[in-house]
Formats: C-alpha cells, sequence, structure tokens
C-alpha cells in the first residue's frame, strides 16, 4: 500500500491535466483529419510551401531557444532564492512574480475605467 501512496497523491493532478489540457486540445486537433473539415491535405499543403515550412521551422527554433534560456537562468535563481532566509525570499519571489502580476493589473485598471 506504501508503494502506491505516491501514484495516488498524482490522481487528481492528472485527472485535471487530462480534463483541461488534453480533451480540448485533442477535440481541437482531431477534426482536422476528416475531410469534410479539411483533411490531411492540409497540412500536406502547408508542408510543401517553403514559406510556410520556413515559419514553422523558425518557430521551432525560437521557442526552443526561448526554452532553454529560461532553464538555464531559471533553474539556477530558483536554487539560489530556495537557499535564502525567510524574509529575502519572500522579496525576490515578489520580485520575480511581479512583471508576470502586471498585465492582469493593467487590464482590471482598464476594465474599471471602462465599466466605470
Amino acid at each position: 500500500m506504501k508503494k502506491s501512496i505516491p501514484y495516488l497523491i498524482l490522481t487528481p493532478g492528472i485527472v485535471l491535466l487530462v480534463f483541461f489540457l488534453m480533451i480540448p486540445l485533442l477535440t481541437n486537433i482531431f477534426p482536422t483529419f476528416f475531410p469534410a473539415n479539411g483533411g490531411i491535405q492540409n497540412y500536406l499543403h502547408f508542408f510543401q510551401d517553403d514559406y510556410n515550412r520556413g515559419i514553422f521551422w523558425r518557430t521551432i527554433r525560437i521557442s526552443s531557444i526561448v526554452t532553454l534560456v529560461s532553464l538555464i537562468l531559471g533553474i539556477p535563481t530558483a536554487y539560489f532564492i530556495a537557499g535564502l532566509n525567510k524574509k529575502w525570499r519572500g522579496i525576490l519571489m515578489a520580485m520575480t512574480l511581479f512583471p508576470l502580476l502586471t498585465n492582469s493589473v493593467i487590464r482590471s485598471f482598464a476594465w474599471i475605467n471602462i465599466l466605470g
């Protein structure tokens, strides 16, 4: 029983991922392979065009570089922050997360101004 406890702890997260990520993703991708909504010909046509293929590979290259840079910068930063005392950890976490909150704060103020 003790060996199955970690798997039981993971179950709610896996269920949520499947429900909120995989099902919508598959319901959007699955119909594109059938002729009524396009079929495989659209994919073949897309990848036969040099312009589209260039854009596709540029997107893959840029996203790979961004992912690699994020990992190179993020993992050491996380280890550094985790090793600090509680006061500095909170300050650096706030400084790290503040840019992520800026967009929603600006959007909230815009809606407040729009709605009155």
